[in-house]
């Protein structure tokens, strides 16, 4: 892969995925239950085995987490997760802890028999006290500054968990016992990629589905496609030869002035249709990162280095022309779905949840993973955005035997039960409409990473995400970014230092 960043490749492999055991299906009386005010919910009554013996009769030995015998009888474990919210620009679309079993869904109902199959095996209680996301930081630290354990686990997104850290209130995760990063039901590459100093404010594993949704993909119109005679995209990606330069081929030839008007107004189509966000899939999708490791492990901010710059100067310049793409930042999200969806555009780049949306319009699109910045790159890369889940573990929880314990094997009941449902059923029988689109799925999982950058974003000033942003919404394009970067760049790395430092002193406290 590219540069120094050190990746571990996520082995999400649809087909492999599909071969693991699914959870049995519970139901139970409708309940429409969201709330706008913490809300605490225990788990149910244990069900009946839900069929783990899958196990084939072969001489693979299943791999399975090293944990003692325990009885945690008459004890509890308690989450606070982001609560379902659905509409606006804050999409969740799956409780990580809580079962909402009255839904009827097939990823409630593993996630219910997830949780019954550890309260049956450990005796212990699991409770889910549920927050908006706008929320949750302030029900979390008015609780933990009165004394309060609201929680022993913490499910919050990037920004807020990286807060939460620097404030003080999270233990790092490398201090808990029993829980190996290194085993396939965590994203290891997190913990390396998004270390301060040696410590890890959160971990991401298969318990966070709303990681799975949080990755970026792109969406195309493939009647438009063969309307305009271009050649089949997935062959090119099979190839290793779809790329920043081959998307913007394509985004030229379906831009088109349509109504007649000499101007390029929303009713005309565009090659791809974006939210300035946007520059980061792209940028990502190189496998680089722009807050680094040096070869001592210290944090810096990568704006010095001439694949860097010349990489995202790409990225910059090609969704700032709008001779061949629209950027829809003063559209909703809604809205810039209705406008790919009426085939004002070739392509959309999203992340994954949007589509749960999209596949209710009538356009034929298929999926895409994000393109390499050339053929040369080793492999198809993709981030993990903000609006992902992570999991972290309040100072105030003292029980770290029994938290390391639980969060490993419900991290891997969730990878023997939950994410086969979660790929079957959001991915493959709910998303994507053709077989191909499906095994694209298979690109867009096999190199997903964390840069530091996305959860420390507006923290202390490190503005750098919005910077970047006014250079495409105003069509400057790469001409600025070096002037941009000169007047900001120490500003910057004073930003990041000053995290760097707090967060150190924070987590040895």
């Amino acid at each position: 892969m590219s540069k120094s960043i050190l990746i571990r490749v996520l082995t999400l492999s649809i087909a492999l995925i599909l071969l693991a055991s699914a959870a049995a299906c519970a139901t139970a009386p409708d309940d429409q239950g969201e709330q706008t005010t913490p809300t605490q919910d225990t788990t149910p009554a244990p069900v009946a085995d839900p069929g783990e013996q899958t196990t084939p009769a072969d001489t693979q030995v299943e791999l399975k987490p090293d944990l003692p015998t325990v009885d945690y009888t008459d004890e509890s474990i308690t989450f606070l997760e982001r609560e379902i919210q659905i509409g606006g620009n804050v999409d969740v679309f799956f409780n990580e802890i809580y079962a909402d079993i009255s839904t009827a869904e097939t990823v409630s109902d593993a996630v219910y028999n997830r949780n019954a199959e550890l309260t049956g095996k450990y005796g212990i209680e699991i409770v889910s006290v549920r927050e908006m996301d706008a929320k949750i930081s302030d029900a979390f630290s008015k609780a933990a500054d009165a004394g309060d354990k609201v929680c022993d686990v913490l499910h919050a997104n990037g920004g807020t968990t990286m807060q939460m850290a620097i404030k003080g209130y999270l233990r790092d995760m490398n201090t808990l016992e029993h829980v190996n990063y290194e085993n396939p039901w965590w994203m290891g590459m997190v913990m390396e990629t998004t270390a301060i100093a040696g410590k890890n404010a959160f971990a991401i594993g298969d318990t966070n589905l709303q990681a799975f949704t949080a990755v970026s993909a792109v969406y195309f119109n493939k009647q438009m496609v063969e309307d305009l005679s271009l050649d089949n995209i997935y062959p090119i990606v099979e190839e290793g030869k779809w790329t920043l330069d081959k998307m913007y081929t394509y985004s030229q030839a379906a831009f088109m002035e349509l109504d007649g008007d000499d101007k390029m107004t929303p009713e005309d189509r565009y090659g791809l249709l974006f939210n300035a966000y946007v520059w980061q899939p792209l940028f990502y999708g190189s496998g680089m990162a722009l807050v680094d490791h040096n070869s001592s492990g210290d944090v810096f901010l990568n704006l010095k280095d001439e694949t860097i710059v010349n990489t995202l100067s790409k990225v910059i310049d090609y969704l700032a022309d709008d001779n061949a793409n629209v950027c829809t930042s003063w559209m909703t999200l809604g809205k810039q779905e209705d406008f790919f969806l009426s085939g004002h555009s070739m392509f959309y780049i999203q992340l994954m949840y949007s589509t749960l949306d999209m596949r209710q319009g009538d356009l034929d699109f298929g999926i895409l993973p994000i393109p390499k910045t050339d053929e040369a790159q080793d492999g198809y890369y993709h981030y993990v955005h903000n609006k992902s889940s992570y999991t972290s573990v309040p100072k105030i929880n003292m029980d770290l035997e029994k938290t390391g314990i639980m969060l490993e094997d419900i991290a891997y009941h969730s990878y023997k039960m939950v994410r086969p449902s979660f790929f079957d059923v959001l991915l493959d029988g709910k998303v994507a409409r053709d077989e191909e689109s499906t095994e694209m799925l298979d690109y867009v999982y096999e190199n997903v990473y964390v840069c530091l950058l996305r959860p420390l974003n507006s923290i202390g000033g490190l503005t750098t995400d919005d910077a970047v942003r006014s250079l495409i919404i105003t069509k400057k394009g790469s001409s600025a970014i070096a002037s941009t970067f000169k007047r900001s760049e120490a500003l910057w790395s004073r930003s990041l230092a000053n995290i760097v430092e707090s967060f150190e002193q924070k987590m040895d406290e």
